[in-house]
Formats: C-alpha cells, structure tokens, sequence
C-alpha cells in the first residue's frame, strides 16, 4: 500500500514540475517560429533520466550495494520513474502538439514533434543508461520485473 501511495504523489510531483516548466518555457518555445514546444523538452530530459535510472531499477545490484539494501533501492528507484517521472513525461500531449502541428500545415514542427522526439526520446534514455555505466563502471544486465517489489 505504501509503494502505490508513493507512487500516486510522486506521480502527481512529477506532472505539476512538467505544468509549472511548461509555464516557464513557453514564453521561449511556444511562438509561430519554433519547431519544438516545451513538452519536447520535458520528455527528452525524462527520457535520460529514466535511462540513467533504469539498471538499478531493474537490477538494484548495478550500484554495488550491499544486497539487504536492493529491496530499498528498487522501491525508490521504481518509485521515482514511474511515479515521478511518468508524472513529468508526457507523450500523449506531445502527440496531440504533432498533430496540431501538422493540421496547420507546419510540416517541421510535425516531425520534430512526432518522429524527432520518439527517437530522441530513446537515445537520451540510451546516453542516460550509458551514463549510469561511465559514472558507475559496471553494467549488470537487467532483470526484468524486479522481483525485490513481490
């Protein structure tokens, strides 16, 4: 009970950072001119931090801590991105931009809205698992779900 209630505020920390960022972006990045929005710049930032999350996630080990701690480093870990970043990430607005975007013949702002930030969106969550391995120097294969949760 106590996992899904973090989960649920984390969740909810996450999406008014993106609300309260996406205020302070716009004034930037929501003109006539520009070909990215802030939900653009949201999801890529989500996007590497839940790569450079994502081994100790799935396999607590990755850090190196001693194993009676993997149970808290997973419940944590699990509870900052899906909650908080789940919360932060969004791509079904950054959908609903493309298609605004293309509906009034930005042809650009589509693509990068569209096609440009689902790839972005993977290789930051790449460059940010590779970060993970620079700073932590080990790489240790996930294993998926991460059974310390059950």
């Amino acid at each position: 009970m106590f996992f899904a209630l973090m989960v649920f505020l984390c969740g909810g920390l996450g999406a008014m950072t993106r609300f309260f960022l996406d205020k302070a972006m716009s004034p930037r990045l929501r003109t006539e001119s520009s070909i990215i929005s802030p939900v653009f710049v949201i999801n890529l930032v989500g996007s590497f931090l839940y790569g450079l999350l994502i081994l100790p996630v799935s396999n607590p080990r990755a850090l190196g801590v001693h194993y009676n701690a993997t149970d808290q480093v997973a419940f944590w870990c699990t509870v900052i991105t899906t909650g908080l970043l789940g919360g932060f990430t969004t791509f079904s607005t950054a959908m609903v931009e493309a298609l605004t975007a293309r509906s009034e013949g930005k042809m650009v702002k589509f693509l990068m809205l569209w096609l440009v930030q689902v790839v972005g969106a993977m290789v930051a969550a790449l460059a940010g698992a590779l970060l993970f391995v620079l700073l932590f120097g080990r790489y240790i294969a996930p294993v998926f779900p991460p059974d310390v949760l059950y």
